[in-house]
């Protein structure tokens, strides 16, 4: 449950343009999925750090999705895609 407020939480953070609130809750969304093996939270993590500016995170998204049958997620990665 954690891991889905702190996704939204960002989220919402990012809609209003707030990259200094957004990037320590997309740091924490990552810590916890990584502990807990959340690995859809995870990827979506990787991609709200890419955009915060991690020039790795739509790479690690990619790769870790290779795995996970989400039809949501895949429209995430597409380049013209509005994460949300």
């Amino acid at each position: 449950m954690h891991a889905y407020v702190l996704d939204a939480a960002v989220t919402g953070a990012l809609a209003r343009g707030d990259s200094d609130r957004a990037r320590p809750l997309a740091t924490a969304l990552s810590d916890l999925a990584a502990r807990c093996d959340l690995r859809e939270l995870l990827a979506r993590a990787y991609l709200h750090l890419a955009d915060l500016g991690d020039p790795q995170g739509n790479a690690r998204a990619r790769s870790l999705t290779l795995s996970i049958d989400s039809p949501h997620l895949q429209a995430l990665l597409q380049p013209d895609s509005a994460r949300s």
